[in-house]
């Protein structure tokens, strides 16, 4: 996927891969014994299909509630499936490649889901820089909510380093990298609604996030921010971009997407 503001859920890496493991679910159940074709058969195949279907009809919903619980219900049609694989394998249908690569990726889906859903639900406010007293507790609130976020993502990149070959560890290091740069660009639009960059660089120990931030002031209602982090390891880069909405008349400042974009 090209650098491009999201026009459609296909747009959406996580739609894209629940797809692949619908397509994945349908094919390794191919082989089941023709008894379970209505039984477990027919619960993985559901279940897979509602995840990439609810994800797409809560990208299409407008307001929050109702993209949060479509969003819930693809989640919990992730666990159902993810049940669903460890029966199917303690019965014997799988072979062990299809049950690790079934297993791998509901679980990569299921996190990128959860953090579609914390997307929605995180917000920060910035008050009046003026007022150096009130300021300081919401900058910390926002700081310590970026934090948190970038921690949840490198706990998955941690392991990738700890078990994986060195093209996987340069490419987790570089999307950790990537998301450090998100990171350092949240604090200073925080620290300023205006900022803007045609780029700058973060440093991570030998490693550097090229990072820009473009302002859309079309619309006065609210100004959208588009924040592309480039994370670069070694001969390997990832590519994120985040898009905030900033209130005019409130100062309230939404997190509205966050994906990795393909080169």
């Amino acid at each position: 996927m090209n650098n491009k503001t999201l026009k459609s859920f296909k747009d959406l890496i996580v739609w894209q891969k629940s797809v692949d493991l619908a397509v994945l679910v349908y094919k390794t159940t191919e082989i089941f014994p023709r008894s379970e074709l209505y039984g477990i058969v027919n619960q993985m195949r559901r279940s897979s299909i509602s995840i990439s279907s609810n994800i797409a009809e809560g990208f299409k919903r407008i307001h929050k509630k109702e993209k949060l619980q479509f969003y819930n219900v693809a989640y919990g049609s992730a666990a159902e499936l993810e049940s669903q694989i460890e029966v199917a394998d303690k019965l014997g249908f799988f072979s062990k490649e299809n049950y690790q690569n079934l297993l791998s990726l509901i679980i990569e889906v299921s996190k990128m889901i959860e953090g579609l859903m914390k997307s929605l639900n995180s917000k920060f406010y910035i008050l009046n820089s003026r007022n150096n007293g009130q300021a300081a507790l919401p900058m910390v609130l926002i700081i310590g909510g970026v934090l948190f976020e970038i921690a949840v993502g490198l706990t998955f990149i941690v392991f990738l380093l700890l078990n994986s070959g060195l093209g996987e560890r340069l490419s987790a290091e570089a999307l950790g990298v990537a998301q450090a740069g998100l990171a350092d660009a949240f604090i200073k639009i925080a620290r300023d609604k205006n900022f803007s960059s045609a780029g700058f660089t973060v440093p991570i120990d030998n490693r550097t996030a090229t990072v820009t931030v473009v302002r859309d002031v079309s619309n006065l209602a609210f100004e959208r921010k588009t924040v592309t982090s480039i994370g670069s390891a070694g001969a390997r880069q990832k590519k994120l971009q985040a898009v905030l909405v900033i209130v005019s008349n409130s100062g309230k400042i939404d997190l509205e997407s966050v994906n990795e974009i393909a080169f």
